[in-house]
């Protein structure tokens, strides 16, 4: 049994859950785990501020990542559109997605409409599932995409940002490099080694799900204006002065 199936049993086994590509209305992402140096730049004015649990993100934050640093985030509000961001990583939150500059994402999305995608973006290339799970990463100009789990493709990115030319598939259980030129490598089937690292990824998702829905029942609650004591109490006053401030 793959470790999806188990994604599968922890989640869907606690209700039905609508198919939802960011946090909110108003936010795109939720912030539920940080661990290390981890700051934000809200507004792209160069103001970067430490990123704490419970923070909710609009598009177009920057977020940055120090060694041995990450931070996790969902984009919707029952912890199935999932992302971790590695260590020494300079990115952008999008909608349902990352401008990725430097560093590594890994994300796991299965609470997806139909035609939806999540794409991270490279200078260079495009990188996009349309459910399940994948790795991209981008360091000196090179590109490293994996397909876990789910359908794939990729994409090469003008300099102007805009994809261009037409898009790749890729299925799950492999990999491909592409060069600093947008050339594609070969494809070829990720290793056990890499296989284990998502393995344990998604066992880290399944062993702290209920945590997570707790915390995001109430940061919705906030989110949708409802009282809810316990949730401001899991707000410090930086917090909150950031989340009045984004409001």
């Amino acid at each position: 049994m793959k470790i999806m199936s188990l994604t599968l049993i922890a989640f869907l086994a606690l209700g039905t859950y609508s198919s939802f590509a960011s946090f909110s209305n108003n936010y795109e992402v939720a912030i539920v785990r940080v661990d290390g140096d981890v700051l934000m730049d809200e507004k792209g004015d160069g103001n970067w501020v430490p990123v704490e649990r419970d923070m909710r993100l609009r598009a177009d934050t920057k977020i940055k990542t120090g060694f041995y640093s990450e931070a996790e985030m969902v984009f919707d509000t029952d912890g199935l559109n999932f992302a971790r961001v590695e260590q020494n990583t300079d990115t952008t939150i999008q909608k349902a997605g990352f401008g990725l500059k430097e560093g590594a994402i890994m994300a796991n999305f299965f609470n997806m409409a139909a035609g939806e995608n999540f794409i991270i973006t490279t200078p260079v290339h495009a990188y996009a599932m349309t459910g399940s799970g994948m790795r991209v990463e981008y360091r000196e100009g090179r590109g490293n995409y994996k397909l876990f789990e789910g359908k794939g493709f990729h994409q090469n990115v003008a300099p102007d940002g805009s994809l261009t030319g037409d898009p790749s598939g890729i299925t799950e259980g492999n990999k491909l490099g592409v060069g600093a030129d947008g050339i594609v490598g070969p494809t070829e089937s990720v290793t056990p080694e890499e296989q284990s690292t998502w393995d344990k990824f998604i066992a880290d998702l399944v062993n702290n799900g209920d945590d997570i829905r707790n915390r995001l029942k109430n940061l919705q609650d906030t989110v949708e204006g409802a009282e809810n004591d316990n949730a401001s109490q899991n707000l410090t006053k930086d917090q909150e002065r950031i989340l009045s401030n984004n409001s």
